[in-house]
């Protein structure tokens, strides 16, 4: 993938109302946090939108997308 397409993924995807749609279909912060490769403490930061203090990588947002087709969910992009 390249660096802008990463960008774009990133900038697009809504990382809350996604985390909070895998959260609703059973996960936890600490399982997401494992599945994506990123700490439980980032995955609440984003969880809660605390923007200045986390990006999220594009490996986070390539394992949110893996994670909401594994479990039949529709990716949340911002309006």
């Amino acid at each position: 993938m390249t660096l802008m397409l990463s960008i774009l993924n990133i900038r697009f995807m809504n990382i809350q109302k996604t985390i909070s749609l895998i959260k609703s279909a059973g996960l936890t912060q600490s399982q997401i946090a494992k599945f994506v490769g990123c700490s439980a403490p980032n995955i609440s930061d984003l969880a809660n939108g605390v923007h200045g203090q986390v990006r999220p990588s594009s490996k986070v947002v390539d394992g949110l997308r893996k994670l909401l087709s594994e479990h039949g969910l529709q990716e949340i992009l911002d309006p």
